[in-house]
């Protein structure tokens, strides 16, 4: 494209373009031009009948914005508005305005948009060059967006979104009844080996040399020394069985229930106790370790309490399970196993390192599950109802992390604490409720996949949140209420899906100072922690300025007969934008698909005094509509500082007789009238071949046309063999 710096000169009178020779074109009559009778003829002859009576053909109009800054920064804010969310990498964002504003104050500005658009995003950037978004409703050609000011989404104002939410008893690593020596056991007497005294309640040392214990009293206690090994185990209500320091207990039947009303097993610091085959359960019971449990299944069931303390390791080759009723495993040290569940009502606690290599399932209505240290897993799946979900400080998931519950409420949500980190491979959302801290980051190293989330993510603080994403779609193409974002949170993303209407519901839910930015560009530092890695960004500068561009298409007719193709003159012409300190709009002229010599014009002034010499093909030569190849040709033309396309870009053609102009600009023009020319809001619009009709070209075209209301964005839907790529 070859591009030259247009200022407006005077042609010669138009009497003398009059008297130009007419050379054969598209629609061409040498009859004297009837005003009156054209427009007869052409409703009879355009290919759409029955046109909307309130049809006016525009696809553009005036936005009236009000943009407001209240960051306590003390800054002034370049204000730019897009048509489209400006970080995205496909480059579909395009400058429609441009502004300043200083902090505290409110700047009001008008512009052209697309009448078809329901969102445009406005973006602020300060004087170090980070800039963030928000996505605006278009309401009667009106924005009003704020930036700044306190979060009104919150339950309280700090920094935490909640302290603790599993209450528990630790014991007391120092108390002997619970964690004995060998010292406390030098009275007692060894474990009869012919059972005579098995009701008799006592306490009794069993060493390697005893294959099974069935002890049916009530109370006491049975101390393991040495490296034992136990086929059948049987402790009666209120029996303790203690695993001495350095010691170990192996169980070589299938799995043990610790069921009996009362009783507890105690492990050592050094300690091992090690269940060859199934299941090591705690129903109604307690399990204290402070040395290594091994085996396939540990569970909590019905009232049961594992407590594993900060010394103690979990090496379980298969499910950590925490059951039905009020169970609760507490883990204070080190957990390794393949899969982990909660189920019915139970909580899970956690302040040491929890790594779970495949599928962590929390499946329990009325669950509470806490992380306050470390927790790794491979997926993780939140399927519950009522339940108190809390991470406090590092969570970790490599693979999808699923939080799919029956209700979205405050009383059901997954709570990250503030200052605290998630991170996952990728992320889908349904019915669920994320709430989040001042300086909380939730880090989706994928794809974030949203379904049906009335509710969201919430940033609970007056600091800022930040959710990074690396890139976010629907399940459902254009599902209202896909996803929710609400308070003082920054979205990180390259890649979001836009924003629009199922109805009158939006896809996407913003509510508070929910701002986008570039992935790696949010204007907010965490601090490394030992719950977090931090996050350190640069200045992103805001989207490169692609500025709108709207076609505008003619249809020269000397009588009401048309092709209808609407390519004899097309023009490209940019909404205004600021250069080298002048507003100034950038027309090209891309196609002529007349014979005639047809100038272009803008305020009676010539822009192209002859298309066909402007786009380098001979006279009478049709270029770029199938035939002839030209070079398109764009000039830059300065208007004034409050010139806007729909009011006041009245480009227009003429052929010396008579000018063609849009409808807007048309003398005497009525609604429902057939156009000789169309302003089309889309800076890629593909106009039809020679000959081909805008009706065959563009389907929706016809609908529109018949009823202004519906498909106001026929011009994106072509059939691509009809139109010029």
């Amino acid at each position: 494209m070859k591009g030259i710096r247009f200022k407006l000169t005077p042609i010669l009178p138009i009497m003398i373009l009059g008297g130009l020779l007419a050379i054969s074109g598209c629609g061409e009559n040498n009859d004297v031009y009837n005003p009156d009778r054209i427009q007869e003829e052409a409703k009879a002859d355009f290919p759409v009948k029955n046109i909307d009576p309130n049809q006016t053909w525009e696809t553009s109009a005036v936005c009236n914005a009000s943009v407001s800054i209240h960051e306590k920064s003390g800054d002034t804010y370049t204000i730019k508005v897009y048509t489209a969310n400006p970080y995205n990498a496909d480059d579909a964002a395009a400058l429609l305005a441009k502004a300043t504003v200083a902090d505290g104050q409110t700047v009001n500005f008008s512009f052209d948009i697309p009448a078809a658009l329901q969102y445009v995003y406005v973006m602020k950037i300060n004087s170090k060059g980070y800039s963030s978004a928000k996505a605006a409703i278009v309401t009667n050609n009106e924005i009003d967006i704020t930036f700044g000011g306190i979060n009104t989404v919150t339950k309280a104002a700090k920094t935490r979104v909640t302290s603790t939410i599993v209450e528990f008893k630790a014991p007391d690593i120092n108390d002997k009844t619970i964690f004995p020596t060998e010292e406390s056991t030098s009275d007692f007497s060894y474990y009869p080996t012919d059972n005579t005294y098995t009701n008799k309640q006592g306490n009794y040392i069993v060493n390697s040399s005893y294959t099974s214990i069935d002890y049916q009293g009530n109370g006491g206690g049975i101390y393991i020394k040495g490296d034992v090994k136990l086929s059948s185990l049987y402790l009666g209500a209120n029996c303790k069985l203690f695993i001495l320091p350095g010691q170990s207990l192996t169980l070589t039947d299938n799995g043990y229930s610790l069921s009996q009303s009362g009783s507890m097993i105690s492990i050592g610091a050094g300690a091992t106790l090690i269940v060859e085959k199934g299941t090591l359960q705690a129903y109604n019971t307690t399990i204290y370790n402070s040395g290594t449990i091994k085996t396939a299944t540990i569970e909590a069931a019905g009232n049961g309490y594992i407590y594993n303390g900060e010394s103690g390791i979990f090496d379980i080759t298969q499910k950590v399970n925490v059951a039905n009723g009020n169970s609760l495993l507490v883990n204070e040290g080190m957990i390794n196993a393949v899969s982990f569940e909660t189920q019915g009502s139970s909580s899970f606690y956690n302040s040491g390192k929890t790594i779970i290599s495949a599928q962590s399932h929390l499946s329990s209505n009325n669950q509470k599950w806490e992380n306050q240290g470390y927790f790794k897993t491979g997926t993780m799946k939140i399927e519950a109802a009522s339940s108190q979900l809390l991470t406090a400080c590092q969570l970790y998931v490599d693979g999808e992390f699923v939080i799919s519950t029956s209700s979205d409420s405050q009383n059901n949500s997954f709570n990250v604490d503030g200052g605290t980190y998630v991170e996952c491979g990728s992320l889908y959302m349904n019915n669920a409720r994320v709430c989040m801290g001042g300086k909380s980051f939730f880090n989706v190293l994928g794809t974030a996949t949203y379904e049906y989330n009335l509710g969201g993510f919430y940033a609970t603080a007056q600091d800022f949140a930040l959710l990074k994403i690396n890139k976010a779609i629907q399940k459902t193409k254009d599902q209202g209420n896909t996803i929710g974002y609400h308070g003082k949170l920054y979205i990180a993303c390259d890649d979001h899906f836009e924003n629009g209407f199922s109805g009158s519901v939006p896809f996407i839910a913003t509510n508070g100072d929910v701002q986008l930015t570039g992935a790696d560009h949010a204007d907010i530092t965490i601090e490394e922690s030992g719950c977090n890695p931090g996050y350190h960004s640069t200045p992103g500068g805001g989207s490169d300025d692609k500025v709108q561009t709207y076609a505008y298409a003619f249809e020269d007719m000397a009588k009401g007969v048309g092709d209808y193709d609407f390519n004899d003159v097309v023009l490209y012409v940019t909404v205004p934008y600021n250069k080298d300190g002048k507003k100034v709009v950038d027309v090209t002229l891309k196609a002529a698909g007349a014979s005639k010599q047809l100038a272009v014009l803008f305020k009676n002034q010539a822009i192209f005094k002859n298309v066909h010499e402007a786009l380098g093909v001979p006279a009478g030569t049709l270029a770029n509509t199938g035939r002839a190849e030209g070079t398109e040709k764009t000039v830059t033309i300065e208007v004034a500082s409050d010139f806007n396309l729909t009011t006041d870009g009245d480009f227009y053609i003429s052929d010396g007789k008579r000018d063609i102009h849009i409808p807007n600009f048309t003398r005497d023009f009525k609604k429902g009238d057939v156009p000789y020319a169309l302003r089309i809001a889309s800076a890629t619009w593909k106009w039809p071949k020679e000959t081909t009709n805008i009706v065959e070209a563009y389907k929706g075209f016809e609908e529109w046309a018949q009823n202004a209301s519906t498909e106001p964005t026929w011009y994106d839907n072509y059939e691509s063999d009809k139109v010029m790529n």
